[in-house]
């Protein structure tokens, strides 16, 4: 509950749609890692979110860019692009509140420069 109210406040979302929107932008970041770096992700993240990640672990697949998140949650959660934009990256600042700052950089030293930039520098924790 506590990573939901913060998605919700960092994004000014309802608690469906920030519940949502950090399915959507985890799962999709998990397809794009490959599956020991998501496993190691998914670890970190609350046990009430880990069944819903768990089918997400068979990347890397290279189509989940940036775009195809911002996209996604766009078109799911009816935001314009730039509120889905501004989402995504809520959303993420958050997930690197919650996990260890060596898991954020290894999640970045996986992704294109353009995805990077999604992530906080350092974790959290």
């Amino acid at each position: 509950n506590r990573m939901i109210n913060a998605v919700m406040e960092a994004t000014r979302l309802d608690r469906v749609r920030a519940e949502r929107a950090l399915i959507i932008a985890v799962s999709m970041l998990c397809r794009r890692l490959t599956p020991e770096e998501a496993r190691d992700l998914v670890a970190q993240l609350p046990s009430i979110l880990q069944p819903a990640l768990e089918r997400c672990l068979d990347g890397p697949d290279r189509s989940v860019t940036a775009q195809a998140m911002t996209d996604e949650i766009e078109r799911s959660i009816g935001l314009d692009r730039e509120a889905a934009h501004a989402t995504l990256r809520g959303v993420f600042k958050i997930v690197g509140d919650c996990v260890a700052a060596g898991q954020i950089d290894e999640v970045r030293g996986q992704l294109p420069e353009n995805m990077k930039t999604l992530l906080p520098t350092s974790g959290g924790k």
